[in-house]
């Protein structure tokens, strides 16, 4: 099955908004409520924008650019202090959507890289935000792209892939940046086709992995040939260095792609997405819970399911549950138990999404507090300037 070049961009950025910054960091402080506890409360962005980056750093969540009602881009960066619980502006470098963001050295830094502007020119720029300082750190990737992965493997931040607007369409550049803010430039080799998959970090094991999604089966093509892809690429980082080996590992059992994830407990949790029917000429939407043990390279189904089979859903992980709320022109939430690995069967309607929304951003804050923010509203015009959050600090 091949894709449209103009859909990939979207689902890229959608993508994007959903995994990046899906590291494991663990706060010996923290002890996430039980589900029945949690609440659920509403803010509102500066503006109503759809395509940002959404990322966390500290106790502050930060949704960055992104485009607004007329559809130009913005630099407006709104961000939330937990503690406080006041919400800020700050601005982007450049102003951009389809930004790639994630968290960097233990959720200190929020990073905010790639994207492209209403002119059509992809950026190079990657806006860091400190939050001890609350100041800003402004460098630039070694090539422009679109919604890179971002991802922390443990002091070294990995800027994967992205997507271009001319061949090869799927971006191999690599960004590595230390913990000194200095920049390697590298290049995916491992396949023969570049792709751009569901990606996540795990800081303790200094590990990470990108997986499932598109590949470009002719890069070379003025047409792009992206198809779906089950291929697994993992990153290790070594121990005494900034020496990352890169490896193909075990692939999917099956192609999919729109899936969403977050890690918790070494395994990233992932639901979703689209697959082929029994006789591989249909796309159809997944109901399906899956899970990738980043220590031991294993796949696995779970004998549960999603509420509502969907795709680009937002997720994040609060310890040892892993959350899956609405996608598309879905509203509901389903929490995943990791250590029983079994849904919680608890009515959540209460914590469903007021609105349903597609092009929006998420992050997790402290591993106790997801927002999802932003987005097109289905059948509307305009982006939606509400932010609805689930608590369970």
């Amino acid at each position: 099955m091949f894709f449209n070049i103009k859909n990939i961009v979207l689902a890229a950025t959608a993508a994007n908004t959903l995994v990046n910054g899906a590291n494991i960091y663990k706060r010996n402080d923290d002890i996430v409520k039980d589900v029945g506890q949690w609440k659920k409360f509403e803010l509102n962005l500066s503006e109503g924008r759809s395509r940002m980056g959404a990322a966390s750093a500290g106790d502050y969540a930060l949704f960055a650019g992104g485009l607004d009602k007329d559809g130009k881009d913005s630099g407006i960066v709104d961000i939330y202090n937990i503690v406080s619980k006041s919400m800020t502006n700050s601005s982007l470098s450049e102003k951009r959507s389809e930004i790639g963001a994630g968290s960097f050295l233990k959720n200190r830094y929020a990073v905010f890289a790639g994207g492209i502007t209403s002119s059509l020119e992809i950026s190079k720029k990657i806006d860091i935000f400190d939050s001890c300082t609350n100041e800003w750190k402004v460098l630039e990737m070694c090539e422009p792209r679109i919604s890179p992965k971002i991802f922390d493997i443990g002091g070294l931040l990995v800027i994967y892939g992205g997507v271009l607007t001319k061949p090869p369409y799927i971006s191999n550049a690599i960004d590595y940046l230390d913990s000194d803010f200095k920049l390697t430039c590298s290049q995916q080799n491992v396949f023969p086709f570049p792709m751009n998959g569901l990606g996540a970090g795990n800081q303790v094991l200094s590990s990470g992995v990108i997986l499932s999604g598109y590949k470009n089966i002719d890069p070379n093509n003025k047409f792009s040939s992206l198809v779906a892809s089950n291929q697994t690429l993992h990153f290790t980082k070594d121990a005494n260095s900034n020496q990352v080996t890169l490896e193909a590992v075990k692939p999917l059992p099956e192609p999919r792609w729109g899936i969403s994830g977050a890690i918790s407990f070494d395994i990233l949790v992932y639901a979703g997405g689209y697959t082929t029917d029994a006789d591989g000429h249909d796309t159809i939407q997944s109901d399906k819970v899956s899970g990738y043990n980043t220590r031991r390279d294993l796949f696995s189904d779970y004998d549960t399911k999603l509420k509502e089979p969907r795709s680009y859903i937002y997720a994040g992980a609060f310890q040892r549950f892993v959350l899956f709320w609405g996608g598309g022109s879905s509203r509901v939430l389903d929490v995943f138990n990791n250590v029983d690995k079994k849904m919680i069967s608890d009515n959540l309607e209460s914590l469903y999404l007021n609105q349903a929304r597609f092009d929006a951003a998420s992050t997790v804050v402290n591993e106790c507090m997801m927002f999802v923010a932003g987005g097109n509203i289905p059948d509307s015009e305009a982006p939606t300037n509400l932010i609805e959050v689930i608590d369970a600090c």
